[in-house]
């Protein structure tokens, strides 16, 4: 997993607050919601960390502060067809009073929305 980066390729943001992640930006599978959502979609590897078996079993993933000081990320992967060489995921990000719970449900129901869309 050295040297896999997640990019992030589309934002919407509230007009109120924002929180500092750009198109463009990368950082490392192994940390944040969506990189740990992604490595959840692939086989099982020796010394994965413990949070990608818990996304593989919840369908989601909840990090606190690893990509910002204070988010709250909630992630969950999106299957695409095989051969593709896509791997994707979509996530929320919020500053304060997350309900993570309700994030969880949402982000999980859309996420599997976009795969059969995609898979159709």
């Amino acid at each position: 997993m050295r040297g896999h980066s997640s990019y992030i390729i589309t934002i919407i943001e509230p007009s109120l607050i924002r929180v500092g992640y750009r198109v463009g930006s990368r950082h490392r599978l192994t940390v944040g919601a969506a990189g740990i959502a992604i490595l959840a979609l692939r086989p099982r590897r020796p010394g994965e960390p413990e949070a990608v078996e818990a996304a593989r079993r919840d369908g989601y993933c909840v990090t606190a502060g690893q990509l910002e000081r204070g988010a709250v990320g909630v992630a969950s992967g999106i299957e695409v067809p095989s051969g593709t060489g896509i791997e994707a995921c979509l996530g929320v990000v919020a500053l304060d009073g997350l309900d993570v719970a309700a994030a969880a449900t949402a982000v999980v129901r859309a996420a599997r929305e976009i795969s059969a869309l995609v898979s159709a």
